[in-house]
């Protein structure tokens, strides 16, 4: 009963997402505020790098596993991940220049944002579940 009211699929996905950005949060937070001194478009492109790697291994292993995924998934991934990547950058990089909001309130909108997108993108094209 609890499957029909939520898709197992998308549930692996959300918590595959939830430690993805805890880890890239935390990276964008350190080199943001420690590394790169107020860079956010450059702690960003790192921060989502380290998310990619993690996110991949988890979602192929475990959230999309229903099919056998060979690395050669990784390509469209990869693809798919660094145009989310520039645009998530350059998202947070013009909203921290043009709004007078917190970086960190910044992050987490667009972020929401592009974990949608990543989604629907994932699953249906990258994937193909």
């Amino acid at each position: 009963m609890f499957e029909k009211l939520i898709n197992p699929q998308l549930l692996k996905f959300i918590v595959v997402g939830i430690s993805n950005t805890l880890i890239s949060y935390i990276v964008f937070f350190g080199f943001y505020n420690f590394v790169l001194l107020g860079n956010a478009f450059l702690s960003q492109c790192i921060s989502y790098a380290a998310g990619v790697l993690w996110s991949f291994n988890w979602n192929k292993k475990w959230t999309f596993s229903g099919k056998k995924h060979r690395w050669s998934v990784f390509i469209p991934f990869a693809t798919v991940q660094v145009t989310l990547l520039f645009l998530s950058a350059f998202s947070i990089s013009i909203a921290n220049h043009n709004l007078n909001w917190n970086v960190n309130l910044i992050w987490l909108c667009v972020m929401v944002i592009i974990t949608v997108i990543n989604y629907n993108i994932s699953k249906y094209l990258v994937f193909r579940v």
